[in-house]
């Protein structure tokens, strides 16, 4: 299930993650960041992981989204304690112009600081 959590900035988009990912929570992610996209303006992304299982349509929807939209994001910060989000944090890290950070549960706090 997907949550968009209302941030009060115009450049930041944040969700939290909980339970089943599926196709239509990617829709629903995809709708909220085309509605908070300004044009010429690059967003942020505060993405907190809870407990997290996933379709496969879920992963092609965001992988496909991922590919057309990722240069629209200046900064990715995400908050989770599963290792597995860990790593593919810092494997999205790689990309050109793209930041991406993770934080710890219990560091939520510090995740939307370094986002600002």
């Amino acid at each position: 299930m997907l949550t968009i959590i209302p941030s009060g900035r115009n450049d930041l988009l944040e969700v939290e993650v909980t339970g089943d990912y599926t196709k239509d929570d990617m829709q629903q992610f995809e709708k909220a960041f085309h509605e908070k996209k300004t044009p010429n303006e690059n967003m942020n992304l505060l993405l907190v992981v809870n407990d997290m299982d996933f379709s496969m349509k879920a992963l092609k929807e965001d992988f496909l989204f991922g590919k057309d939209h990722m240069h629209e994001f200046n900064k990715v910060a995400v908050v989770s304690d599963k290792k597995w989000v860990e790593i593919g944090a810092k494997m999205e890290d790689t990309m050109p112009d793209l930041e991406v950070k993770h934080f710890d549960k219990n560091h939520h706090t510090d995740a939307v600081t370094w986002i600002q």
